[in-house]
């Protein structure tokens, strides 16, 4: 079951029963909706009480708790590096859950800047942040100073770098510093609010009582992979999901990450 909570007059964050987290941006002439959790009542219905706009669909990257509803909707677009991961999730079974999947060719590809999704009185603009998947992708509302972050940099509680699809840590650092210098043109400060792809994930960091996302831990992100690299953060063991080879937690400031050691080449 859906519920949603109102951020302010032209934007709403819809959860699903998994605590999913998904935005709906409504401007003067469409609406934007930002992934479609994995829940089995159907999403458009639920978004059509919330707008009669016409409706897109951007998907952040290709994991099943991010595209579950995405064959409800008939304009779709996500970064096509995510190809593979979406075609293997979209008939995972997770509980009740089951995806409807969508016909990949009907999907259009999300490209980096300068693309950006005109709602008429707003642009949203895209910017690649590759490394939890290859194609994760954010989303910059610059007239409303928020920027919505899927899970290229978690949602409070760490960035999940440990699976198999995952990019190296080098990888995902350099683009890590492509989107700071992106972020310095927009004049990303402090004032800024990010939105991550799971609720309540802020409560549940070590390294504080509440880790919002911010401009700080972005660049914090950037400095623990290159500590990583330098082999200079400490590993502690996690039972977090475990793929190929063995997990670890890490942090560095408000940064937190599960990796393995193969990802920076140990």
């Amino acid at each position: 079951m859906y519920r949603n909570e109102k951020i302010n007059e032209n934007i709403y964050k819809i959860l699903d029963s998994f605590d999913d987290a998904m935005y709906l941006i409504i401007g003067s002439q469409k609406a934007l909706l930002i992934d479609a959790g994995m829940e089995k009542e159907n999403l458009y219905d639920y978004i059509s009480s919330l707008t009669h706009k016409p409706v897109i669909l951007a998907l952040s990257h290709g994991h099943i708790d991010h595209i579950g509803q995405s064959g409800a909707f008939q304009n779709v677009y996500m970064n096509m590096l995510d190809k593979d991961i979406y075609l293997s999730h979209m008939h995972l079974n997770i509980g009740h859950f089951q995806s409807e999947g969508l016909n990949f060719k009907n999907i259009d590809e999300i490209i980096d800047m300068p693309q950006f999704f005109d709602l008429g009185d707003r642009k949203i603009n895209v910017i690649s942040l590759g490394g939890h998947t290859p194609g994760s992708t954010i989303f910059v509302d610059q007239s409303q100073k928020k920027i919505f972050t899927g899970d290229a940099i978690g949602s409070g509680c760490g960035c999940w770098m440990q699976l198999d699809e995952c990019l190296t840590i080098k990888q995902y650092q350099n683009n890590l510093m492509s989107v700071i210098k992106q972020f310095y043109l927009y004049h990303v400060d402090q004032t800024w609010k990010f939105y991550g792809g799971h609720d309540k994930q802020e409560y549940q960091s070590k390294v504080s009582d509440y880790n919002c996302l911010n401009i700080q831990l972005l660049n914090d992100m950037e400095q623990l992979c290159q500590k990583l690299i330098n082999h200079e953060i400490e590993f502690y063991k996690t039972k977090a999901m475990k793929v190929t080879h063995i997990p670890y937690y890490v942090y560095f400031q408000k940064a937190e990450m599960i990796v393995t050691k193969e990802k920076i080449g140990e």
